[in-house]
Order: structure tokens, then C-alpha cells, then sequence
């Protein structure tokens, strides 16, 4: 009984470490962080700085969360639709596309436009492709796309995270209702 208790407190704790770490990415500093709570656990540097965007991609939210991770992925996204009942699957078109090697190693997506990934191939492919852009060295996206699950939030802090709607809390107090 105790060692399953153990292991049952261990895969709690692994789900708390999992659903309180996120990743800050901070423009002004050039340094991406990676966080539980206020706590910055590593901090790397960013060669690029802000998140750009390319292809006539829309900026980035200010908050997302990482929806899938490849090693070596293909910007072409595979194309799924149905018709009555059959299911229509359009693989991406990997190989020599003119789109194969635009977003290099390492890569990130995530909910929205933004995507983190290690130099690319391609330079003028990766400008083709329509995206917001965090390009990291190497080394940072290899850590990166190690330490973090799917899941896990983004949250940008600067100039371009400063474009994005945020829901503020009413200031003042609250009026008193008179009686009479």
C-alpha cells in the first residue's frame, strides 16, 4: 500500500508541475523564461527579440498555449474535412515543397499564429509562410521543446503584448446604494 501511495503522489505532483509551468517570453529584456508561479525556474536568451510576423500573419495574443510540438515540422498543416460520412484527408505536402524546410528544428505551435522553433533552413521560404515568428538558437528551442508539454501557456510581455485586448477589473469602489 505505501508504495502506491508513493507513485500516486508522485504522478500528482508531476500533474501540478505540468499544469503550473508557462513560458514568459520578455521582449524588453530579450529573454524567455521558463516559470512556476513567480518563479523563474531557467531563463534563456532570445536572438530576435519581440515575436515577428511574417506572410501577413496577425499579431500573436498575449496569452496561448502550446497545441502540438514536432522535431522536424512541415509548415503545411494536413487538411481534414467530411462529406456525408466519409472522412477527407489531405496530408501535407512534405518533401521538396517549396515550403519544406521553412521552419527548421525543434518546433512549437500553438493555439493562434505564433510558433517557436530553431533557426531556419530557409530564410526566404520562412518569410513566405504566413506566421508570428519566435525564432530561438538552436540550443534554447531544443530545451524548450524538451521542458514543456502540450498545454502548457505563453505569455508575452512587451510592446506587442501590449496590442492585445485585456479584460481590466472595474477601478473605484463600488457605490453605496442610499436608503431614505
Amino acid at each position: 500500500g505505501g508504495l502506491q501511495l508513493q507513485e500516486e503522489k508522485r504522478l500528482l505532483e508531476k500533474q501540478l508541475e505540468i499544469m503550473t509551468t508557462y513560458l514568459l517570453i520578455d521582449e524588453l529584456a530579450n529573454k524567455v523564461h521558463v516559470m512556476r508561479g513567480e518563479q523563474a525556474l531557467e531563463t534563456f536568451p532570445l536572438d530576435e527579440g519581440a515575436p515577428r510576423a511574417y506572410g501577413g500573419a496577425r499579431a500573436a495574443p498575449g496569452l496561448s498555449a502550446i497545441v502540438s510540438k514536432e522535431r522536424y515540422a512541415h509548415p503545411e498543416r494536413p487538411k481534414s474535412d467530411q462529406v456525408g460520412k466519409q472522412l477527407n484527408w489531405e496530408p501535407p505536402q512534405v518533401g521538396e515543397s517549396a515550403r519544406a524546410n521553412a521552419l527548421g528544428e525543434f518546433v512549437v505551435f500553438t493555439r493562434g499564429p505564433l510558433i517557436l522553433h530553431g533557426p531556419p533552413k530557409n530564410a526566404a521560404e520562412h518569410a513566405a509562410f504566413p506566421h508570428v515568428c519566435l525564432e530561438l538558437p538552436l540550443a534554447v528551442a531544443r530545451r524548450l521543446y524538451n521542458e514543456t508539454y502540450i498545454g502548457t501557456k505563453i505569455m508575452l510581455k512587451g510592446p506587442s503584448a501590449a496590442a492585445t485586448p485585456v479584460v481590466a477589473k472595474a477601478a473605484g469602489k463600488p457605490k453605496k446604494s442610499r436608503r431614505r
